[in-house]
């Protein structure tokens, strides 16, 4: 996976188009492939979020809570885990 982007590539060979393009179709409604593919981009997620903290996709800063939700979360013992403050 790169850093900003996931990507996913298929490549079929042969000439049996239509029966391979049949079998992935049947494929991706599999709930074994689908929670692979959920536990990957939760990885590539988490991993992405701690390597470039406060910085979002297009490189900008996130911009900071607002004060009502930051003491919903202190209210609520969850204190800062949103974004990171400019």
């Amino acid at each position: 996976m790169s850093d900003g982007i996931l990507q996913a590539s298929i490549e079929i060979q042969g000439d049996d188009v239509g029966n391979a393009l049949e079998r992935l179709r049947v494929g991706l409604k599999s709930a074994d492939l689908m929670d692979r593919i959920g536990l990957q981009v939760a990885t590539w997620g988490a991993k992405r979020i701690k390597s470039r903290k406060g910085v979002a996709p297009d490189g900008s800063k996130w911009s900071s809570l607002a004060a009502s939700t930051m003491r919903r979360k202190a209210k609520a013992g969850k204190g800062h885990k949103g974004t990171i403050p400019q």
